[in-house]
């Protein structure tokens, strides 16, 4: 959280183009705070409830993501440069205003975390048990097999991750080109999926992952990712637009807590943190693939086509739901 603090503040004083690039890198290098909450999170919750709790992880994110644009939206009519002149030498740009209220709310965020929140896991000699060399490095996931599950987990959410960054990112290019939606307009479809995903990864995935199990979830997930894709690439109308959305949001928010829970509970408890983070690494790379993919696509093959492509693409992290190795019963604990 320090490190995502000073990011921003970078960033309050990037004029150059140089110095946004090192602040968000910064930003990145730094951005592993959900794997340490998901993995505090799985140190706590019995393995039973343990997807219900992801879901609450995630669904403060879609919270999160319904008020940072709004907050950030805010702040860019607030263009410091233009206030006072004289900053730019500093360099004080049009959006350091929304760079501030980012610094901010990492500090409070920073203060509170300070206060609040306990170690979950305080016996250092339990962390000290899991063998140096078994600690993974980078892109671990790509080829660890100590924790078994954990690889299939992890591709799995590196496959429906791409094709739903991919959606992410061409949205907009979409909602331009068969709707003639505006940048105003356009911050209402991340609203709507921000908000549908919040309160189904809060209130739904909660109650039903005790009754069918994160794997049934997983395979729901993304059997209604499907027809969300071929709805929205297909859309000539608003309303088949937005059940396509809806269907994408409700597939993301059962899958992707589903897929972390999984993880979790493949791992001991003295390697939660190390499956977690796998876990989100292979989400991040799919994050960093899926738009790039997609992108070039969309303007090679057109949008239909893309989103049919995207829609067949699930089937490889359906597969791997079928294939996923029995959850152990109860996980396995090394304290």
């Amino acid at each position: 959280i320090s490190g995502m603090a000073l990011s921003y503040l970078l960033w309050f004083f990037s004029g150059r183009f140089v110095v946004l690039v090192l602040a968000r890198l910064l930003g990145g290098v730094m951005s592993g705070n959900i794997s340490v909450a998901s993995a505090a999170v799985a140190d706590v919750t019995p393995v039973e409830r343990r997807a219900g709790a992801m879901g609450i992880v995630g669904a403060a994110i879609g919270v999160g993501f319904i008020f940072g644009p709004a907050i950030g939206g805010m702040a860019s009519f607030i263009d410091l440069s233009a206030m006072w002149p004289a900053a730019h030498a500093f360099g004080i740009n049009p959006f350091s205003a929304a760079a501030a209220g980012a610094f901010v709310l990492s500090i409070i965020n920073l203060l509170w975390v300070r206060r609040a929140f306990e170690e979950t896991l305080p016996s250092s000699d339990v962390r000290e048990r899991v063998p140096r060399a078994k600690r993974g490095g980078r892109l671990a996931w790509l080829n660890d097999r100590s924790i078994p599950g954990l690889r299939s987990a992890c591709w799995l959410n590196f496959f429906f991750l791409t094709a739903f960054s991919g959606m992410e990112f061409t949205l907009t290019f979409l909602a331009l080109d068969r709707f003639d939606y505006t940048p105003r307009m356009m911050v209402w479809i991340f609203l709507y999926v921000g908000g549908l995903v919040a309160v189904i990864q809060g209130a739904a995935v909660r109650r039903l992952a005790p009754r069918l199990g994160e794997k049934r979830l997983v395979v729901v997930g993304l059997l209604m990712a499907v027809p969300g894709l071929l709805f929205i690439g297909r859309s000539a109308t608003q309303s088949l637009f937005y059940t396509g959305l809806a269907l994408m949001a409700v597939g993301a928010a059962l899958t992707m807590p589903s897929v972390r829970s999984l993880g979790s509970r493949y791992a001991t408890a003295a390697r939660q943190g190390e499956a977690l983070g796998q876990i989100a690494s292979a989400g991040a790379l799919a994050r960093a693939t899926g738009p790039i993919l997609a992108g070039l696509a969309y303007w090679r093959l057109g949008s239909q086509l893309v989103y049919t492509i995207g829609a067949v693409s699930i089937a490889i992290p359906l597969f791997l739901a079928f294939s996923l190795r029995p959850l152990p019963s109860p996980a396995p604990r090394d304290d």
